[in-house]
């Protein structure tokens, strides 16, 4: 690898300048992570002439405004002492960085937040987490989702729409808990109603002892 000058796919970096690039086409994640990858890379290398990071980013990709938004939010969450030690750039001049405008999405959220606090957990479900306490099987619900998803040790593995359907079926990420899981459950989504509660707690409890087994060896269910 040239260590003057270190280009990845995404990325373009100059140590010796302390210089990182990346390019406007990138998705705002990327960019993100670019940034944290930067600051990390800064931290972590030697600096004799103790420079100062750029990082430099793209004003006219689709993704520029979140990716300024992120930005402001991550130079913010640093000390003063780390800022000094930080240039972002914009398009290669010291990019503004006011505060984003969040007025109208705290508002939409909190009026999101009062929605779901309102909402009746349908059917006997709810249940299925009292039954199975000792395991790391939740519901959560998200202020955007239309339904609840049932996650054992952060893989969903099913989900609860409001009219009562419970249908099992392992979320896209997982390696393989995810296989293990499809070889359980099978590549066709089960649909349980709400008088199928009990087959509902005996298939979980058999996914909770493939994906965390430390708790499957000693998980206590209380039986109805």
């Amino acid at each position: 690898m040239d260590r003057e000058l270190w280009i990845g796919s995404k990325v373009v970096r100059l140590p010796k300048h302390r210089a990182v690039f990346v390019g406007g086409d990138e998705k705002e994640d990327t960019q993100l992570d670019s940034f944290i990858d930067a600051w990390h890379w800064h931290l972590q290398t030697d600096n004799p002439q103790n420079l100062p990071l750029s990082f430099i980013f793209s004003g006219h990709g689709k993704h520029a405004a979140a990716v300024k938004d992120g930005l402001v939010i991550l130079h913010e969450s640093l000390s003063a002492d780390s800022r000094s030690q930080l240039n972002i750039l914009q398009d290669f001049d010291p990019a503004s960085l006011p505060p984003p405008e969040l007025s109208d999405v705290v508002a939409q959220r909190y009026k999101q937040l009062r929605a779901r606090e309102r909402l009746k957990f349908p059917g006997p479900w709810k249940e299925i987490a009292d039954r199975l306490c000792y395991t790391k099987f939740r519901w959560y619900r998200t202020v955007t989702s239309t339904y609840w998803s049932g996650r054992i040790a952060g893989l969903q593995v099913c989900k609860l729409h409001d009219a009562g359907k419970l249908i099992f079926g392992v979320g896209k990420i997982g390696g393989k808990a995810r296989d293990t899981f499809k070889e359980i459950v099978g590549d066709t989504p089960l649909e349980y109603d709400a008088g199928e509660l009990n087959r509902a707690v005996v298939l979980i409890e058999q996914l909770v002892k493939e994906r965390v087994p430390s708790i499957g060896n000693r998980m206590r269910v209380n039986k109805s």
